[in-house]
């Protein structure tokens, strides 16, 4: 039986909650972490979890949206307080990483002079997270808005996730600007973590249902979704799909 866990660290959408953290999917294989994205209050909601942030070996994010990067920071100054010897690579759209450095610098997370010893480096298209476990990033279209406004010194990539398993795949959605951004991409997955705040639900499960994804997550939604999501669960459960809708410390054994 396999030993991997996905972890809903934070399922806010853009908009903060009392109950709520922002984006935020952790990976937990044996007794090794891997971060999808690491919205605001990422480390108090790991630490809720019971997940000890002093196992991470890897941070991925899919663009660079606040709420789906600003954690960060105090996830390296609780690993740097609390002594944490492991290095870590941060992973993300390559043209933030610049600013990101020059801000972290000012904030006294000076690379070098911390520990974990961290390294920020550009998304790629495939990555080896472990012997067994590969990340494959897919464009999406989510910031087309920036990138038609064409502000200088802006990154405007976003990205989706594969994350591949022996005999088990799980895609995360990341923010898209509409579900055919991801659509020929995500036939057949055994999990699909799916934001709710930007695409139409009921498009978004009758896809599921044709793609034949076994296991759908509904994350990032807004607060006013939530009767449209609990009647898309009732639907679905008809259907033969099974949908979770995503709260923070929802585990799931893949």
């Amino acid at each position: 039986m396999s030993d991997l866990e996905i972890i809903i660290v934070g399922s806010a959408s853009g908009l903060p909650q009392p109950d709520r953290t922002h984006a935020a999917i952790a990976l937990k294989k044996g007794n090794d972490l891997w971060l999808l994205d690491a919205g605001e209050a990422v480390c108090s909601s790991m630490l809720r979890c019971g997940l000890d942030p002093r196992a991470l070996r890897g941070i991925y994010v899919t663009h660079c949206h606040p709420d789906h990067c600003v954690g960060l920071f105090m996830l390296l100054q609780y690993l740097h307080m609390k002594g944490a010897r492991q290095s870590i690579e941060i992973y993300l759209p390559g043209g933030a990483i610049p600013a990101f450095q020059a801000f972290m610098n000012q904030i006294y997370l000076v690379h070098g002079q911390i520990h974990p010893r961290y390294a920020l480096k550009p998304l790629e298209t495939q990555h080896n997270l472990s012997k067994e476990l590969r990340l494959q990033s897919y464009p999406t279209n989510h910031l087309q808005r920036w990138k038609e406004l064409a502000f200088p010194n802006i990154e405007t990539a976003s990205f989706a996730f594969k994350i591949t398993a022996p005999g088990k795949t799980i895609f995360y959605s990341g923010d898209v600007r509409q579900l055919g951004d991801i659509a020929e991409v995500i036939h057949g997955v055994d999990l699909f973590i799916l934001e709710a705040a930007h695409v139409e639900l009921e498009v978004a499960l009758q896809t599921s249902i044709g793609e034949k994804i076994k296991s759908l997550v509904l994350t990032h939604a807004l607060p006013e979704q939530d009767l449209q999501l609990k009647a898309l669960q009732a639907k679905a459960d008809m259907s033969g799909l099974e949908i979770h809708i995503a709260r923070d410390g929802l585990r799931l054994a893949v």
